[in-house]
């Protein structure tokens, strides 16, 4: 039987620690590439500033957030992707379990690059 909303722990998961740490030796050692950060919402005053933040619309309604938002560090204006994603509700991945509360859809990853 599987528990709908358990999820196996991932290592500094409860803090915004590792995205901080992560994203600025990215952004030092890849100053040309372009970077999606997602979450970055919540870490934004330590990132450089960017008119590029991705919005996925995810088309829900309910308890679940509406948006999740991306820091982007291309030079370009913000960006929306529409794709729902609302519980057992997906325009994708019929039928595939997810493995992580902020799992995103192999049609957003495909869309960003």
């Amino acid at each position: 039987m599987v528990d709908v909303g358990k999820y196996a722990p991932i290592i500094g998961d409860d803090t915004i620690d590792t995205a901080v740490v992560s994203s600025q030796i990215c952004l030092d050692l890849f100053p040309k590439a372009v970077q999606i950060w997602w979450g970055a919402n919540y870490y934004a005053h330590t990132l450089p500033p960017s008119s590029c933040w991705i919005v996925w619309d995810k088309e829900n309604t309910g308890n679940f957030a509406d948006a999740e938002l991306a820091w982007c560090s291309d030079k370009s204006a913000v960006r929306i992707f529409k794709h729902m994603w609302n519980g057992m509700l997906k325009d994708s991945e019929h039928g595939q379990r997810r493995v992580h509360p902020s799992q995103k859809p192999i049609a957003l990853a495909s869309w960003c690059f």
